[in-house]
C-alpha cells in the first residue's frame, strides 16, 4: 500500500511540473510585458543562484566570485555581437564558452590544491573585482562606458533561453543529488581529508563541478546583456551579485534541489514589491526580512516547504 502511495505521489508530482512547465511556455503569449520582464528576472536568479548552490552547496566551498562569470558571459555576448557581427545565438554559445574557460583557468590555479573555504571565499571575491577593473581600464571593451548591444525584437527570446536553462540546471541538480558525484561532493563537503585519505581525487571533482556551475552563470549574464541591451562593468560584475548567489542558496537550503528556485522566487517577488513600495527603504526591510527567515528557518525555506508538504517536491 505503500509503495502505492508513494508511487501515486510522484505521478501527482509529475504532472504539476509539466502543468507549471507547460503555462510557463505559454505565458508570453497571454501576460503583459511587465509580467514577461519581471518573470526573467526570477529566471535569472533561479538560474545563478541554483548553479552557485552546484559548486557551493554541495562541496562547501562558499565562492564570493561566480559573479564575474555573469560578467564574463555578458561581455563575450557584447563583442560577439557589436564588434564581431556573430548571430545572435552563437553568441550565446560563445559566451557560455567564455565563462568555461574563465572558470577552467580560476580551478586549475585555485582548487587543485587544498584551500581553506574562507581564503577560497576572499580570493574569488577579489577575482570579480579583477575582471572589472580590466574592462573598466580597457579602450577595446569600451572603458566605463561600455558597450551598447542591438535591441531585440521582443522579450519572447530572452524569456525562453533563460527557462530552458533553469530547466536544465534544475534538472541537473536533481541528477547529481541522486548520483555517485553528488555523494563524493557532499563527502568533501564534510571532510576533505577524510576524503582525500579514502582514494578520491577531490581536486578533479572540484574543478569539475566548478566549471560546470559556471556555463548557466555566463549564459544567463549574456541573455541579460541583450534584455538590457546595454553592458558596462558596473552592470556586468556587480559586486552585489557575487553576494546574491549564495545568499539566496543558503535562503532556500544549501545542497537542496529546490530550495534555491523557491528563495529565488521569494527574493526577486520581495524585492520587486519593496522597491515599487518603498523605494527609499526597500533595502533595508529586504535584509530584515532575509535575515528573520534565516533565522525562523536556519535550514532554509525548503525546510519549511517540507514541513508544509512532506510528501511533495519540498522534501528535496
Amino acid at each position: 500500500m505503500s509503495k502505492k502511495i508513494n508511487l501515486r505521489i510522484r505521478h501527482l508530482n509529475l504532472i504539476g511540473i509539466l502543468g507549471i512547465l507547460a503555462f510557463l511556455i505559454l505565458l508570453p503569449h497571454f501576460f503583459s510585458g511587465y509580467v514577461v520582464s519581471f518573470l526573467i528576472i526570477v529566471l535569472m536568479y533561479i538560474i545563478i543562484a541554483e548553479s552557485w548552490n552546484i559548486f557551493g552547496g554541495f562541496t562547501g566551498y562558499f565562492s564570493l566570485g561566480h559573479g564575474a562569470f555573469f560578467g564574463v558571459g555578458a561581455y563575450v555576448l557584447a563583442l560577439a555581437l557589436v564588434k564581431g557581427g556573430w548571430p545572435y545565438f552563437y553568441g550565446i554559445l560563445l559566451a557560455a564558452v567564455g565563462a568555461l574557460l574563465v572558470a577552467l583557468l580560476i580551478g586549475l590555479i585555485l582548487l587543485t590544491k587544498r584551500m581553506s573555504t574562507s581564503y577560497f571565499a576572499l580570493i574569488t571575491l577579489g577575482l570579480n573585482e579583477i575582471l572589472r577593473t580590466i574592462v573598466t581600464n580597457n579602450e577595446f571593451l569600451g572603458e566605463a562606458y561600455g558597450i551598447t548591444l542591438p535591441p531585440l525584437p521582443g522579450l519572447s527570446t530572452p524569456y525562453y533561453i533563460l527557462l530552458s536553462v533553469a530547466v536544465g540546471v534544475v534538472a541537473a541538480t536533481y541528477i547529481l543529488d541522486k548520483s555517485t558525484t553528488g555523494w563524493v561532493l557532499k563527502a568533501i563537503s564534510q571532510d576533505e581529508e577524510v576524503a582525500d585519505t579514502i582514494g578520491i581525487n577531490t581536486a578533479r571533482y572540484k574543478l569539475g563541478i566548478f566549471v560546470f556551475s559556471a556555463i548557466p552563470i555566463g549564459i544567463a549574464g549574456a541573455v541579460m546583456a541583450s534584455f538590457w541591451s546595454y553592458v558596462n562593468p558596473d552592470m556586468a560584475f556587480y559586486l552585489i551579485l557575487c553576494f546574491e548567489m549564495p545568499i539566496i542558496a543558503i535562503l532556500g537550503g544549501m545542497g537542496t534541489v529546490f530550495g534555491p528556485v523557491i528563495a529565488a522566487i521569494f527574493v526577486s517577488g520581495l524585492k520587486e514589491v519593496l522597491s515599487t513600495t518603498m523605494p527609499y527603504f526597500h533595502l533595508i526591510l529586504f535584509g530584515a526580512l532575509v535575515t528573520a527567515v534565516i533565522v525562523i528557518s536556519p535550514k532554509g525555506l525548503s525546510e519549511v516547504v517540507k514541513k508544509v508538504f512532506p510528501r511533495t517536491l519540498g522534501a528535496r
